[in-house]
């Protein structure tokens, strides 16, 4: 798991950074104008940890969104990959966010800070409520979007 994961994320990365290697699908939908339509439409519910972010803050990098949930033990075991993607990318345009995926995000508020306490993310969380409609089947789910806005993966890790 820990190879194919830091390998998966090095492969997004190297696509997301070079303009030129985004897949004929995410060419397809640029011209269509579905480019960035998840990115347009973010919304960051209640921020957890980090920085408050605004849309402006996204243009012009790199943006990595990491949907995970307290109770996928894939997900919280991922965070150390995630981390060091934030970390060793940050002077690169990279921004990591998180989103804990969250059925009822009153309910489950305190629980998640006090996971992230022991997970120390280097990226900002916040809860991702159930009013945004996403096509993750399985957790944690990962979407890139270059330095254009135009998504370039949508899939598991």
């Amino acid at each position: 798991m820990r190879s194919l994961t830091g390998a998966l994320l090095a492969a997004m990365l190297v696509a997301a950074l070079d303009a030129d290697l985004a897949s004929p699908a995410a060419a397809q939908e640029a011209a269509d104008g579905r480019v960035s339509r998840d990115l347009d439409e973010l919304r960051f519910g209640v921020q957890l940890v980090g920085p408050r972010l605004s849309r402006h803050d996204l243009e012009g990098r790199v943006v990595v969104l990491y949907h995970w949930c307290i109770t996928c033990p894939i997900s919280t075991g991922a965070f150390p990959y995630m981390n060091r993607l934030a970390e060793q990318y940050a002077d690169r345009g990279v921004l990591v966010i998180g989103f804990q995926v969250a059925r009822n995000p009153v309910l489950e508020e305190n629980n998640v800070v006090w996971a992230l306490h022991h997970l120390r993310p280097s990226f900002p969380v916040a809860m991702l409520g159930t009013e945004w409609e996403w096509p993750a089947m399985y957790l944690p789910w990962v979407i890139v979007f270059d330095h254009e806005g135009r998504r370039i993966y949508g899939g598991n890790l």
